[in-house]
Order: C-alpha cells, then sequence, then structure tokens
C-alpha cells in the first residue's frame, strides 16, 4: 500500500511514501521510482520544481507500519492514528507475557505486531477484526504449543 504525500513546492512529481514490509523499511517514491538516500537515516531527497532538492525524513513510530512524514519543519499525516479502542484490540496477544515470561512476549509481540498491520490494512473493517481475532487466538494455540513442547523437552 502506498501513500501519497502533497508537498507544497514540489509540483510535477508524484511522491508516495510505502511503508515498511517485511524485507525493506519505509522508504520515499517519486514518480513510482524510489528516492535518492539523504544524509541521515530516514532521509531521502526529492527534487523541487525549482530544480532544488528537499528533504523528506520518515520518522517510524512504535508498532506502526504507517511512518510520520516530516518536511520543510512541519508534519504530513499519512493516516488517521489509531484509535485507543483498536490498540486494546491488536495488543490482546501481549498479555501471553503475563502468562507465558519470554516466550509468551515473543509470541504476543509477533500477534500484536500483525494485529496492527491488519488494523492498517485496506480491508473492510468487520473483516479486519475478525482476522486479528484469529491472530490472536492463534498467538495463544501457539504459546500454549510451543510451552507444552518446551517442558516436554525438559521432562517436565
Amino acid at each position: 500500500m502506498r501513500y501519497q504525500v502533497n508537498l507544497q513546492g514540489i509540483s510535477g512529481h508524484k511522491i508516495e511514501v510505502e511503508p515498511q514490509g517485511a524485507f525493506h523499511a519505509a522508504r520515499v517514491l517519486v514518480d513510482g521510482r524510489p528516492a535518492a538516500k539523504g544524509g541521515k537515516r530516514g532521509q531521502f531527497t526529492v527534487p523541487g520544481a525549482d530544480g532544488q532538492n528537499s528533504v523528506v525524513e520518515l520518522k517510524s513510530t512504535f508498532l506502526d507500519p504507517i511512518p510520520q512524514v516530516l518536511w520543510a519543519g512541519q508534519k504530513i499525516p499519512l493516516a488517521q492514528p489509531l484509535k485507543w479502542y483498536q490498540w486494546i484490540w491488536c495488543g490482546l496477544p501481549i498479555l501471553l507475557l503475563f502468562a507465558g515470561g519470554a516466550i509468551g512476549g515473543a509470541v504476543g509481540g509477533v500477534g500484536v505486531t500483525l494485529n496492527v498491520r491488519i488494523v492498517r490494512s485496506e480491508m473492510n473493517a468487520v473483516m479486519r477484526y475478525a482476522i486479528t481475532a484469529l491472530v490472536s487466538l492463534a498467538a495463544l494455540v501457539t504459546y500454549l504449543t510451543v510451552a507444552r513442547l518446551f517442558l516436554s523437552l525438559l521432562g517436565r
């Protein structure tokens, strides 16, 4: 999924942000091609209408795959922030941390990450919540399976 960004003074080019994927970091695209990297991590240079390059910076936020865009001293929103109830719903698998320590925390962390990505997807709302419920349930089943296997290896 790509998000179009409207930057004042950068006309004649289609500027888009592609959130991080499984195998790449978030990036800026100019006319469909990756923008040149800037001087710091998360910075990209985009050509302006006057021929001058401008720096666009992407700041990642905790667990949210959609970065914040910083340009010319201002934040440019790409999407609405998740609501409090969405964070609670997505965060249910992290409760496994309290039940199962490191194993529960690892499985729960993966579950939360998947849930946030699903909630940020373009599916209809009913499907998003149904799939996140299945992910949370799968996290619980995975935790129980791994914990039982771990305990059986220890001879308990």
